[in-house]
Protein backbone atom coordinates (compact mmCIF):
# COMPACT_ATOMS: atom_id res chain seq x y z
CA UNK A 1 0.00 0.00 0.00
CA UNK A 2 0.79 3.04 -0.91
CA UNK A 3 1.94 6.35 1.41
CA UNK A 4 -0.83 8.28 -0.45
CA UNK A 5 -3.40 5.40 -0.06
CA UNK A 6 -2.58 5.01 3.36
CA UNK A 7 -3.05 8.11 4.17
CA UNK A 8 -6.10 8.65 2.82
CA UNK A 9 -7.48 5.02 4.45
CA UNK A 10 -6.46 6.57 8.16
CA UNK A 11 -7.89 10.23 7.06
CA UNK A 12 -11.52 8.12 5.99
CA UNK A 13 -11.34 6.11 9.01
CA UNK A 14 -11.15 9.08 11.42
CA UNK A 15 -14.15 11.08 9.61
CA UNK A 16 -16.60 12.30 11.66
CA UNK A 17 -18.61 12.19 8.64
CA UNK A 18 -19.07 7.98 8.97
CA UNK A 19 -22.14 5.97 7.54
CA UNK A 20 -22.24 2.74 9.46
CA UNK A 21 -25.34 0.07 9.03
CA UNK A 22 -26.31 -3.18 10.97
CA UNK A 23 -26.87 -4.87 7.59
CA UNK A 24 -26.70 -4.77 4.01
CA UNK A 25 -28.70 -2.88 1.70
CA UNK A 26 -31.43 -4.91 0.20
CA UNK A 27 -31.58 -1.96 -2.75
CA UNK A 28 -29.32 0.72 -2.85
CA UNK A 29 -26.65 1.93 -5.44
CA UNK A 30 -24.49 5.38 -5.21
CA UNK A 31 -21.82 6.68 -7.32
CA UNK A 32 -19.00 8.01 -5.79
CA UNK A 33 -16.95 10.80 -7.45
CA UNK A 34 -14.72 13.60 -6.63
CA UNK A 35 -10.84 14.20 -5.79
CA UNK A 36 -8.86 13.36 -3.04
CA UNK A 37 -9.75 16.43 -1.04
CA UNK A 38 -13.20 16.90 -1.75
CA UNK A 39 -15.72 13.50 -2.41
CA UNK A 40 -19.51 13.43 -3.61
CA UNK A 41 -22.02 10.62 -3.33
CA UNK A 42 -24.95 10.62 -5.53
CA UNK A 43 -27.22 8.02 -3.87
CA UNK A 44 -29.71 5.87 -6.05
CA UNK A 45 -32.58 4.97 -3.70
CA UNK A 46 -36.08 5.77 -5.64
CA UNK A 47 -37.83 5.78 -2.11
CA UNK A 48 -35.74 8.85 -0.99
CA UNK A 49 -37.92 10.86 -3.16
CA UNK A 50 -40.91 8.62 -3.67
CA UNK A 51 -42.16 7.24 -0.73
CA UNK A 52 -42.50 3.67 0.33
CA UNK A 53 -41.20 0.81 -1.59
CA UNK A 54 -43.40 -0.73 -3.94
CA UNK A 55 -44.22 -3.01 -7.04
CA UNK A 56 -43.83 -1.02 -9.73
CA UNK A 57 -44.62 -3.88 -12.40
CA UNK A 58 -48.01 -4.08 -13.66
CA UNK A 59 -48.96 -6.86 -15.79
CA UNK A 60 -51.54 -5.07 -17.30
CA UNK A 61 -49.50 -1.76 -18.56
CA UNK A 62 -47.81 -3.00 -21.78
CA UNK A 63 -51.67 -2.71 -23.13
CA UNK A 64 -51.61 0.62 -23.11
CA UNK A 65 -48.15 1.53 -24.16
CA UNK A 66 -48.86 1.86 -28.13
CA UNK A 67 -51.44 4.49 -26.84
CA UNK A 68 -49.39 6.30 -24.90
CA UNK A 69 -46.31 6.03 -27.89
CA UNK A 70 -48.57 7.59 -29.89
CA UNK A 71 -49.60 10.34 -27.81
CA UNK A 72 -46.17 11.54 -26.99
CA UNK A 73 -45.25 11.44 -30.64
CA UNK A 74 -48.33 13.72 -31.48
CA UNK A 75 -47.39 16.21 -29.08
CA UNK A 76 -50.12 15.02 -26.45
CA UNK A 77 -47.53 14.62 -23.30
CA UNK A 78 -49.90 15.61 -20.57
CA UNK A 79 -52.37 13.05 -21.82
CA UNK A 80 -49.91 10.52 -22.44
CA UNK A 81 -49.18 10.88 -18.49
CA UNK A 82 -52.77 11.02 -17.08
CA UNK A 83 -52.90 7.69 -19.18
CA UNK A 84 -49.68 5.72 -17.75
CA UNK A 85 -50.78 7.25 -14.44
CA UNK A 86 -53.40 5.04 -14.29
CA UNK A 87 -51.52 2.15 -14.64
CA UNK A 88 -48.67 2.81 -11.98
Amino acid sequence: MSAAALCLATRAAESKFKLTYDKPAARIGAMVFGGVEDERLQINEGTLWGGNPHDYANPDTHAQLDQIRELILAGKVDEAERLSAEFR
